[in-house]
This record gives C-alpha cells, structure tokens and sequence, in this order.
C-alpha cells in the first residue's frame, strides 16, 4: 500500500502488482470487524433493550463512557419518555457516582428512594435506574392517593407537595373510587359527587390567578383538564339515570383503582396495570366525547392482543390521542414517521425494543412504507400478537388458579414473573413483556 500512496497516476496505481489482493483482503477483514461490531452492539441491546431506541452511533458514544456518567446523561431523554438528566453525587473521593433524583424536561425533579450506585457496565446501572424510575413512581402515587384523600376540596398544598403525575392520577382513582361508591349505594349521591367536582375547579380557578411558578402552572393545567372531564362524566351519567357500577355507561370510562397497592386501570373489557414510566410535568390532551371512544377501542383492542390504527385528516389528533391515552396509563410511547426508506430490518429492530421494554409503539404516516417492507412487517406484526395471546392467557390461567380471591384482587396479584415469556422473533429468542403495544395512523 506504500508504493500505491506514491504513485500519483490513479489507473496505474490500482494496476501494481499485489494490489487488487491486497484490496480484497482489506474489505473481507472490514466486513468482519462490521459483523462483530454489530454482534456486540446487538448483545448490549439485548441487556437494555431501549438501546434498541437509538442508533449505533449514540449508543457507541454511550458504551465509550460507561465509567463517566455525566457524559452519558445527554442521551438519557433518548432512553426515556421524560427524563432529561440525573442528579449526581459523589458520596466518597475514590468511590463511584450515585443518582439521587431525576430531573425532566420541566425541570420537575424527583428524589429516588436511597440512590442509585452508576458503577461497572452502563447498561446495567442504566438497568438499575429504570427500575429505581418505576419504583418511585409508584410509591409517589400511592402516596399522593394517601394525601388527597385527607384534604377535601381544598388541594393547593397537596397540588405543590406532589409531582405531576402522581396528582393527575391520584385524582383519577379518587374520582373513579367516589362515583363508583356512589352508584352502587345511591345513584342520587352522583349530585353530591357533581358538586364536590364543582368546588374542586372553584378551587382551582382560584388557584390560578395566584402568583404560581411555571411549574406549578403547568401542572395546575394540566390536572384541570383532566378534572373537566371527570365533572362531565358525572354530569351524563346523572342525564342517563345510571342506577349500576356496572352498566355500560359507566364501564366505558377510563377508570383507576388502588388494589393490595397496586395501580389497576380498567375500561369496558380491558385490564391493565399502570406503567409506572415517569412522565414529567407535561400537557395533557383535552378529551372529547370522541376522545373517549378512541381510547375505549384501543384499550379493548390491546386487551384481545391487537394493535390500533386510528384513521383520519391530517392534523385531526391520532397520534396525539395514543400518545395521550400511553401518559394516561403510564407507557413509553415512541413515535415513529415512516417513509419509503424505512426497511423491514430497521422496522425489526424496532419490534424488539418494543417488545422487550414492554413500550408502545405508534407508526405515523404507515401507508408510506412500500408494499413490499410491508409484506415482511406483517409477518412481523403477527408473530409479535400471537405471542401476546398466549402470554395472556398464561396470566389468566394463573389467576383462574387463585380460586380464594376475587377476580380483582387475583389480576393484582398476579406474579410479576408472568409478565414476560420468551418467544421467537426473526430467529432469536427475545422477551416478550404484558405491555407491548403496536399502532398504526394513516391518512385517507
């Protein structure tokens, strides 16, 4: 290769002797060192599987300063749905970093439970602080749950006192606890229920011409949106003389319980428990009576292991309604705009983050990918779905055998090892995690 460097005649040049072997030997051993290189990455996905997320280039960035910490956390809002930063802390000179909250992209912090010690492999400490996010935040909505239920209508204190998440859905049990008393004792308590929602916004009106921080602000909003639409239900359920907890009417409202601790979400005949992925302080959609339709179908069409696919006008909400409907019950939602460039392997490599992170998965503008990725893609889809079928009934299967507990207490109960089982996708065994949701929007 030195006499080709000095040959300044391009032609002769790549006709010396020897060259052209040379040559070919040099792209064989790159192509090897390709093929490792995205076995290893591939290894490290598997290990934290929201590397699936990103590409080859952040995540080698990523695996390069494993033993920095604060290097890796400009990519943590890539990792997670609304975690912008950790806060770090060095409890001695020559010992490792710890975590010891999480920051959003408001700028909402979080303090952990104790800390999170970020030593050795990154994908294992990154694994830990996944784990310590959905930890807290449970812990913060029942204990916000906790809280309201002592404070009446007056909230300002508990509103300050809580993050964001936590409030909206501590609400939302409440609420869902009140009326749902109400209808099975005296449907006429719903005027009682209707009043108290009344006074709770009076409140929060008030509330609203204070001087608050943005923070606040936006939290009042956003929790205000959500309580509008509580008030709303009461007031239809009350014009059609609903008598039961479980007439429809009822049944086809998105609703939250609290049972053995555990965060329960339930609409018509659909079951979930809450994500426990952390949120922030962020907006929240304003849901319509076609809002409400949208999210009953797709939580029934997850509930019989199939994907949704809202269709519509451009600019009429369909992504937002998923990715609202993901907030509401606590799920990563990753958004994906597909183009003609979209091929059936990139689409694979985001199935198996899907599936393994347990994320929700929504394909904007799906009708663009060609026909033929699509024929592949579908083979796709349908290999993930029937798997959550059979993961399903292995959870219904295991409550059925909880022949002392009620059908309530038995889905909470449900050994969180059955939540995930392996199964095979594009000739790997990956992990299939309760969770995986698939949807699709297109444009008619």
């Amino acid at each position: 290769m030195t006499t080709l460097n000095l040959e300044p005649n391009a032609f002769h040049g790549t006709h010396l002797a020897g060259v052209e072997e040379e040559l070919k030997y040099m792209n064989t051993n790159l192509e090897e060192i390709q093929k490792s290189l995205e076995m290893y990455l591939e290894n490290k996905r598997r290990q934290f599987p929201r590397f699936y997320f990103i590409s080859n280039d952040d995540l080698l960035e990523i695996l390069g300063n494993s033993k920095e910490p604060l290097k890796v956390m400009p990519h943590m809002k890539k990792l997670f749905d609304n975690i912008k930063t950790l806060t770090l802390s060095k409890p001695s000179k020559d010992g490792p970093q710890v975590a010891i909250e999480m920051k959003s992209n408001e700028d909402e912090i979080v303090p952990f439970d104790g800390q999170v010690t970020l030593d050795g492999q990154v994908e294992k400490w990154l694994r830990d602080v996944e784990n310590k996010m959905k930890e807290v935040v449970k812990r913060k909505v029942l204990a916000c749950r906790h809280d309201l239920a002592n404070c009446g209508t007056k909230r300002e204190k508990w509103l300050k006192s809580h993050p964001g998440q936590a409030c909206i859905t501590a609400s939302q049990i409440q609420w869902t606890e009140e009326v749902e008393k109400s209808l099975r004792d005296n449907p006429l308590k719903l005027r009682s229920d209707r009043k108290k929602q009344h006074l709770v916004l009076k409140n929060f009106t008030d509330m609203i011409k204070k001087n608050l921080t943005r923070l606040e602000r936006v939290k009042l909003v956003s929790l205000v949106t959500i309580e509008i639409h509580a008030r709303d239900v009461i007031n239809d359920l009350i014009k059609s003389q609903i008598k039961s907890a479980q007439a429809f009417e009822w049944a086809q409202q998105l609703r939250f319980y609290i049972r053995r601790d555990e965060v329960i979400i339930e609409q018509a005949i659909g079951r979930f428990w809450y994500g426990c992925e952390y949120l922030g302080n962020s907006g929240r959609l304003v849901i319509t009576p076609l809002t409400d339709r949208c999210y009953m179908t797709l939580t029934i069409a997850l509930s019989l292991c199939r994907g949704g696919s809202p269709k519509g006008p451009a600019g009429t909400g369909k992504t937002e309604t998923v990715k609202d409907l993901g907030k509401a019950m606590a799920f990563y939602v990753i958004v994906t705009n597909c183009s003609d460039a979209i091929d059936y392997k990139s689409m694979g490599r985001m199935f198996m983050g899907y599936c393994q992170t347990g994320a929700w998965g929504c394909f904007d503008e799906f009708n663009r990918i060609n026909i033929e990725v699509l024929s592949v893609v579908a083979q796709q889809i349908t290999s993930i779905l029937n798997a959550m079928k059979i993961l399903q009934d292995e959870i219904k299967n295991s409550m059925r055998a909880k022949i002392n507990m009620s059908e309530d207490d038995a889905f909470a109960t449900v050994d969180k090892r059955l939540l995930s089982r392996k199964f095979t996708f594009q000739g790997q065994d990956i992990d299939l995690v309760w969770s995986c949701g698939l949807f699709i929007t297109m444009n008619p």
